[in-house]
């Protein structure tokens, strides 16, 4: 067995975090109101669908970022999951309902 390193464990500890704070409740009602369903499920998405979703996604994406060594952005299903390295390591996730660039 592999045990998790201190950066890691604590990465692991930031989707605990998530897990408890993140409003799961809003982003489902907000997918309800707009009728927004997933390609390829016939149904609208429930809360614990929705986590299932955004642990993939920060598992992966702590992954990416431990295995290069540099910071990682995922995005999946509405939901953003940044993991920063530098300093003290954290993660970001947010729900994004439209954004727009215009630039690189």
């Amino acid at each position: 067995m592999n045990w998790p390193t201190s950066l890691q464990q604590k990465l692991l500890d930031g989707i605990l975090d998530v897990l408890r704070n993140f409003d799961y409740l809003k982003v489902c009602q907000v997918m309800h109101f707009l009728d927004w369903k997933y390609i390829g499920m016939d149904e609208l998405p429930t809360i614990e669908y929705l986590k299932y979703l955004s642990v993939r996604e920060m598992v992966g994406c702590i992954n990416a970022a431990v295995k290069h060594k540099t910071n990682c952005t995922t995005e999946c299903g509405g939901f953003r999951v940044e993991v920063y390295l530098e300093g003290d390591p954290y993660i970001k996730m947010s729900f994004v309902l439209s954004s727009w660039c215009s630039g690189d």
